[in-house]
């Protein structure tokens, strides 16, 4: 697994696509255009049967079917802004209810409530009771 991990790192240019960071603690495979946990859970599945990790899945699409593009190495913070600016942290998994990011920016807007595809949904203050 370790092996595969390092391999795909260097044919992704061992750093940040955005920042640069070069820290490999820090770096993250990240799939340029979503659907990364549908293909861990694919390459997991996929490797337990033959004792190879979602890694070996990577690599393979990389090296053997040239998709590297598909593919680039961000760092945890640019990793986590991107999914934040692209609202993959709530759209995919609950289509049907207002995302973090649209919750939070009617927060911040001081809103008690607000209106999302016709529904209302109140803005809760946080009691003392709630934070003990």
């Amino acid at each position: 697994m370790a092996l595969y991990k390092v391999k795909i790192f260097e044919l992704l240019g061992n750093k940040c696509a955005k920042c640069g960071e070069t820290d490999w603690r820090l770096l993250q495979i990240d799939h340029v255009n979503g659907g990364g946990t549908r293909e861990r859970k694919l390459g997991v599945k996929e490797g337990s049967k033959r004792g190879n990790s979602a890694y070996h899945h990577i690599w393979k699409e990389i090296v053997k079917e040239g998709k590297k593009d598909k593919y680039q190495l961000l760092c945890a913070n640019c990793n986590w802004l991107k999914r934040y600016e692209r609202d993959e942290l709530t759209r995919d998994r609950y289509p049907d209810q207002p995302t973090f990011i649209e919750i939070f920016e009617e927060i911040r807007k001081g809103r008690t409530e607000f209106e999302w595809k016709g529904r209302k949904y109140p803005v809760k203050e946080i009691s003392e009771e709630e934070t003990t």
